[in-house]
């Protein structure tokens, strides 16, 4: 069974521009544009590295089939906002009452209630089943603050000398501050 994640809409980065502008002793307002897209690549970079949300995002999860336990590699996962899958290539939404959500802390589960079971019309193809959710803002102290800050001022001081986002995270030395890894297999 194969699993695609799409990112619908991005929360905002736990940082705003101006402490990030603070935090790099004021630069010149002409460099805002530049600051925010390394704060939005920060973030996500941080996400990624991590397996962690650090955004309130939502997102779309596209599977092939229904499994008695569907597990959503996000965390923290808010809310389901709805399943549905497609029945005759017409997406049919089901009913939340019979499944549930359970929360763990490295990834969640979509389970159904007792004796209710999935829709068996779903047709044969890839990505016929859409579960739309919302992440919350994983919580780290003021880690994941600290990081973004972090890893956005060694950018902005070697701006033009970055090619590479992952060297430039270990220069940072983001791969150890951000030790709340979820190791994926």
């Amino acid at each position: 069974m194969s699993e695609f994640y799409e990112l619908v809409t991005a929360g905002p980065s736990p940082v705003s521009l101006a402490d990030v502008k603070t935090y790099l002793k004021n630069p010149p307002s002409a460099d805002d544009d530049v600051i925010q897209v390394m704060i939005d690549a920060c973030t996500e970079w941080g996400e990624k590295w991590t397996g962690r949300e650090f955004r309130a995002n939502q997102w779309n999860l596209f599977l092939d089939c229904f499994t008695t336990r569907i597990q959503i590699n996000r965390d923290p996962v808010d809310t389901i906002n709805s399943i549905s899958h497609l029945v005759s290539s017409s997406p049919v939404t089901i009913d939340s009452s019979i499944y549930y959500l359970k929360k763990a802390t490295q990834f969640s589960e979509i389970l159904l209630f007792e004796d209710e079971s999935w829709p068996t019309d779903t047709d044969e193809r890839e990505q016929a089943i859409t579960i739309d959710f919302t992440t919350e803002q994983y919580r780290c102290g003021n880690t994941i603050e600290n990081g973004i800050k972090r890893h956005v001022a060694f950018w902005y001081a070697n701006r033009g000398d970055c090619s590479d986002c992952d060297s430039a995270a270990t220069g940072a030395g983001m791969k150890s501050l951000y030790n709340f890894r979820i190791a994926r297999v």
